[in-house]
């Protein structure tokens, strides 16, 4: 598979950007199984996923997240040491969906993942449009809640 061939790697990611949202999906599938066998090659994605999410790389990299969402499901222990990086992109109009998705997922798999960052997770929460919000707070607590109120 992708895991074999640092050339199949790129092809598969370079269908992060894929127009049609299932081949995005499977791609960002596929890049999480790569990553659940080897552990070090998932790092390294994870690392140029997060440099590209980053003002400083000037790329598009919103397609990313899709990818990391997917190793938030599939190896959320290699996602959870990075995940408090994600919390100031939810600012971005254009990015917070996606980190919404990522902080369900790894939220999913690993309910305390999130603690050592829990109170700025929830100052970014006051300025998220209320769907994205709420979708959070489920995902921090299993409710609407989320966090206490200020």
């Amino acid at each position: 598979m992708a895991a074999a061939s640092p050339r199949a790697m790129r092809f598969v990611t370079r269908r992060l950007w894929d127009e049609d949202p299932a081949v995005a999906r499977s791609s960002a599938a596929a890049l999480a199984m790569v990553a659940a066998t080897d552990a070090a090659r998932g790092r390294e994605l994870l690392r140029r996923f997060l440099w590209a999410l980053n003002d400083e790389s000037a790329t598009n990299a919103g397609p990313v997240l899709e990818a990391v969402a997917a190793l938030a499901a599939h190896t959320p222990e290699l996602v959870r040491p990075y995940a408090g990086a994600l919390v100031p992109l939810l600012a971005d109009p254009g990015l917070a969906g996606g980190v919404v998705t990522v902080f369900e997922r790894l939220l999913a798999a690993v309910p305390a993942a999130v603690e050592e960052f829990r109170e700025e997770l929830c100052k970014a929460m006051s300025v998220l449009p209320a769907d994205l919000a709420r979708r959070v707070g489920v995902a921090l607590d299993g409710e609407e809640a989320g966090c206490p109120k200020a």
